[in-house]
């Protein structure tokens, strides 16, 4: 589950991860060696590609997806029970409350020394957990447990918790409301294609992005109910042609 996103430009080439956002001089003075991350008992510091451009940070728990490299896989101490996400300058800062003040991170990024995208898990499972996806529709595996995603409601809000490989993204989403969505609940996941719809393009007006998702949600209700189920060659060719549509209306507005 996502739970922030921050996007940091750093002219340091740095993110930094900790109690608060004054790190320790050793942590800072990892600027000068060559490993991709350095840390101490509450700092993390992850190297970016810096004035490059903006660096893409993402804080999960329970789910993460399961790709780039791991920089990271410890416990730092924050005695607040708060995480904070920043730059060395401190022009962009993330902060969270968790859980706990000892939690499990797991670091990982699209190109170690020099990030574009970090992905932070906390407290994860360990699972390697494959999403329900269309044939020539691949998604990233996820990092989480069994138990997590076994609720169709968690692996749907998985499903869209990014906004790479939209039509993949959306014909998995339109399957789960097919096979495992009771049909009752189908109006609760409406609403969640609504908000990632104006993800999708902040130039989709909300009424817009309401009415696309509201149009899937009847047209699942349909497909759902003639036979009072479909089988599973059915139900992917109707969420690929379903996903693909849908997506070429939103990307002419994108």
């Amino acid at each position: 589950m996502l739970i922030g996103h921050v996007e940091v430009f750093s002219q340091h080439a740095a993110v930094f991860i900790g109690k608060d956002t004054e790190p320790s001089v050793e942590v800072a003075d990892g600027f000068t060696n060559g490993k991709p991350a350095e840390w101490d008992g509450s700092y993390l510091l992850v190297k970016s590609r810096g004035s490059e451009g903006l660096t893409s940070v993402y804080l999960w728990t329970h789910a993460m997806p399961a790709v780039g490299d791991v920089v990271f896989d410890g416990a730092l101490h924050f005695p607040d029970g708060r995480i904070r996400v920043f730059d060395l300058m401190t022009m962009n800062i993330l902060t969270r409350k968790l859980w706990g003040k000892d939690p499990h991170l797991l670091v990982r990024v699209d190109e170690p020394g020099k990030a574009a995208r970090v992905d932070i898990g906390v407290d994860l499972g360990r699972e390697l957990f494959a999403l329900r996806t269309a044939p020539g529709h691949p998604l990233p595996p996820l990092i989480s447990s069994a138990a997590y995603l076994e609720k169709p409601a968690n692996e749907f809000e998985e499903i869209l918790a990014d906004r790479d490989a939209p039509v993949s993204r959306l014909a998995a989403a339109i399957l789960l409301l097919v096979e495992k969505v009771e049909p009752e609940r189908i109006e609760f996941r409406v609403s969640d294609l609504q908000e990632w719809f104006r993800q999708l393009s902040r130039s989709l007006p909300y009424q817009d992005a309401g009415a696309l998702a509201a149009s899937i949600g009847d047209k699942v209700r349909d497909f759902r109910l003639p036979a009072g189920g479909q089988d599973a060659a059915a139900a992917e060719e109707f969420a690929v042609g379903l996903a693909t549509t849908t997506w070429a209306s939103i990307s002419n507005r994108v």
